[in-house]
């Protein structure tokens, strides 16, 4: 029973993560790798020697022994040079082969891996994989329904929660440790459970305690789980962004200030034609107000650089103060130069 337990362990490192029973160790998927990449080239090399030793091979290839003997003997004439890479050519276009060569370099970077820790399975057993979780994600969405507003009830103090929020859609980011911002009040997540479609998952909510610091804040809005979750790699700059940043950057422009509604999770939206160099320690100064820069995204011309704004905290340090125009682009101020920045001590 141990035998065949260890010898299923080797071979279970073939599988994707998800159809492996548990952890396995990294000298199991160097084993399977090495039986594999040095057994699939050795049995490559047998179909060799059997393809080497057909009677009808130079018919296969085209070529005759009269011209393959002239090819090898008569040099500097005019003959049939390079019969031996058509010869292979043919043995390694036959689909057998070229499957068995596959393998053989799949177990050769399968070994690589296990030395390195990483434990890879085989990629056509990731292609089962990826089409079994396509059909788990179509089965979650039938079950949990279309998309919905989401539902908040206060409890008015009846209850230990002060809010209960009914989605359509489970919220992953909430955790105890997170403070959820709605209608310019704090709250803290602590308890879920799953009701009837078509808001299964409902959270509970407690104000967040006076005089903790928040380190993480989600600002939420009810329609929220209304709009499409953003692309992994959406405004991060690509290889030619980075060799040549100017290369079709869109004519000079004024900046475009949107100020956001009560309900906004941002107090300006500033549409820009030229990159800015804030991050979230810069303190921004518009028309006597301060604000901090919440997040930047890329959109189209012609004014591709979007940042999202909140108004400062007085209670947060204020280290570097810049000083924003709507017209800074058109002289180019957005570049740190005389009395774009100042330094402030807390």
């Amino acid at each position: 029973m141990g035998l065949l337990r260890y010898l299923g362990s080797i071979f279970a490192t073939l599988l994707p993560p998800r159809y492996r029973p548990n952890a396995l160790s990294s000298r199991d998927a160097y084993l399977c790798g090495m039986v594999q990449g040095v057994g699939m080239l050795v049995l490559l090399a047998t179909r060799l020697v059997l393809f080497s030793r057909e009677p009808d091979i130079f018919q296969q290839s085209g070529l005759s022994p009269d011209i393959i003997y002239e090819g090898a003997n008569r040099i500097g004439e005019q003959a049939s040079y390079g019969s031996g890479i058509f010869l292979m050519l043919n043995f390694i276009l036959r689909p057998v082969n070229m499957l068995i060569l596959y393998l053989s370099l799949e177990g050769l970077i399968r070994t690589f891996a296990a030395m390195s820790d990483q434990v890879i399975g085989s990629l056509p057993l990731y292609a089962i994989s990826g089409i079994h979780g396509l059909v788990d994600k179509a089965r979650y969405k039938k079950h949990v329904g279309p998309l919905v507003v989401d539902q908040v009830i206060p409890s008015h103090g009846k209850h230990k929660y002060d809010l209960k929020v009914y989605s359509c859609r489970a919220k992953l980011r909430w955790n105890p440790y997170m403070t959820i911002e709605y209608e310019g009040q704090y709250y803290q997540y602590f308890r879920e459970e799953h009701g009837p479609p078509p808001r299964r998952f409902v959270y509970y909510l407690r104000k967040y305690p006076v005089g903790v610091p928040a380190v993480v804040i989600d600002h939420y809005r009810i329609e929220k789980v209304l709009e499409p979750e953003p692309e992994k790699w959406a405004g991060t700059p690509g290889v030619w962004d980075k060799l040549l940043p100017n290369w079709k950057l869109p004519p000079l422009a004024p900046d475009e200030v949107v100020r956001g509604g009560p309900r906004s999770h941002y107090d300006l939206k500033i549409y820009s034609c030229r990159p800015k160099d804030w991050n979230t320690y810069i303190t921004i100064e518009f028309e006597e107000q301060w604000y901090h820069l919440r997040k930047d995204e890329r959109g189209p011309n012609p004014r591709p650089y979007i940042y999202y704004l909140k108004k400062a905290h007085e209670t947060r340090p204020v280290v570097v103060i810049k000083k924003y125009k709507i017209d800074d682009v058109l002289k180019g101020a957005e570049k740190s130069g005389p009395g774009g920045e100042k330094s402030k001590s807390d």
